[in-house]
């Protein structure tokens, strides 16, 4: 068996030596991640930005931690500003200062696609609702970018798309288990007639306006809180699993039992 010379490691305080290299690296790397993440969420944001200035500076700062090695970085750091700055360096913070510097515009290009992925509509929504600039980041933009940044963009969730108001519950027989999961049956027991309408219903919402959208916000905030698990009650069950024993559903109502 050949000789690898692994008794080296063990002689003196080498070991010991390499752990502490060990701990060095592994403190280095989660400063910078921390960073990178801060970092790279706010960077990612300016390059969505409409401003002709920002993006072509957000933009030139990808292109030269693309282009530029990451070693090639860290010369220029330890040695370029000790010359230029006549600064002393230490190491580990030069490494910090690399490795923040490459994280954030990687960390930032990804806000970036997560951000531009969000529909149109959603923003326009926020708006609509009376939600500022700022708020629509907050409760709109924000959260729907970091789960596009945690989960596989091909996941499903369970969010209700689509919204109907009817009548009667349209039949159908060819419902899966998929789309019953997702189904959720809200009824509404009491019919107003015409003369108990209230005519000026739109004019006194609209000056509630604000209270409904604090109401919004705090039923969005509680949605997130309970892991996008909409709150069903039993009449809202029932009505569900009678609809599945109306479209041939009795054996799956049975399985759920």
């Amino acid at each position: 068996m050949p000789d690898l010379g692994l008794e080296v490691l063990f002689k003196g305080r080498n070991f010991i030596r390499l752990l502490e290299g060990l701990g060095v690296a592994l403190r280095i790397s989660l400063i910078s991640v921390i960073i990178s993440i801060l970092a790279g969420i706010v960077v990612g944001m300016l390059m969505t930005w409409k401003n002709p200035v920002s993006r072509a500076i957000t933009r030139c700062y990808l292109e030269i931690v693309r282009i530029m090695p990451q070693m090639v970085l860290l010369f220029i750091v330890f040695f370029g500003t000790t010359k230029v700055f006549g600064w002393n360096l230490s190491g580990e913070l030069s490494a910090v200062i690399v490795f923040s510097f490459w994280g954030t515009a990687e960390m930032g290009d990804l806000v970036r696609g997560a951000v531009i992925s969000i529909p149109q509509h959603q923003y326009e929504s926020a708006y609509a609702l009376g939600l500022t600039e700022i708020q629509t980041y907050q409760y709109v933009v924000l959260p729907q970018t970091v789960r596009r940044l945690g989960h596989n963009p091909e996941t499903a969730y369970d969010i209700p798309f689509l919204v109907f108001n009817m009548n009667r519950k349209p039949a159908n027989r060819n419902i899966d288990k998929a789309v019953l999961r997702r189904l959720i049956i809200i009824p509404f027991r009491t019919t107003v007639s015409a003369a108990d309408m209230n005519r000026e219903l739109v004019n006194e919402l609209l000056q509630e306006l604000s209270g409904i959208r604090n109401w919004m916000i705090a039923g969005y905030k509680r949605l997130v809180k309970d892991g996008y698990e909409f709150t069903t009650k039993a009449d809202g069950d029932k009505e569900l699993e009678d609809y599945m024993l109306e479209n041939g559903q009795s054996v799956q109502v049975f399985l759920s039992r």
